[in-house]
């Protein structure tokens, strides 16, 4: 019967659609790294004995957009991205970009000396460096000999 079926249909094959659907779904998913957690804007952090450097993409927001805030180990970084205005004679062809706003809130591994943070953006690279509280660095204890 099966036989018959398909020398009716020729070449057509009822769950082609089907399978085609199920590889792009697959394809959808299988893209992202593991590590990638989905968040706006995606943001590397690493630390040395001083500091603390985190590095955000933000393209198309400028620095007057951006609200950056450190309360005790929290890190906030908001912002907006605001597209081209359209003329009265100008319509779309296509919209891709659209006008967002974002807020992403970081665990730091310790206190920030706020007073000495310093940001960055250049070609839509968000740089902070954040030092490390004075207070909250490790202390050596000297031993004394009894």
């Amino acid at each position: 019967m099966f036989g018959t079926e398909y020398r009716r249909y020729g070449s057509w094959y009822p769950w082609q659609n089907f399978h085609r659907l199920q590889n792009q779904i697959n394809s959808l998913f299988g893209n992202f790294p593991d590590h990638y957690s989905g968040q706006y804007p995606a943001i590397n952090v690493w630390q040395n004995h001083d500091d603390t450097i985190i590095t955000a993409e933000i393209p198309g927001v400028k620095s007057e957009d951006l609200d950056i805030d450190v309360q005790g180990e929290t890190l906030t970084i908001r912002g907006q991205r605001k597209i081209h205005e359209l003329q009265d004679d100008e319509k779309y062809h296509r919209q891709e970009r659209e006008n967002s706003s974002f807020v992403r809130a970081i665990q730091l591994p310790y206190h920030i000396d706020v007073d000495k943070v310093r940001a960055k953006l250049e070609k839509g690279l968000l740089q902070l460096t954040l030092p490390r509280a004075q207070s909250d660095k490790p202390k050596k204890v000297k031993v004394l000999n009894a």
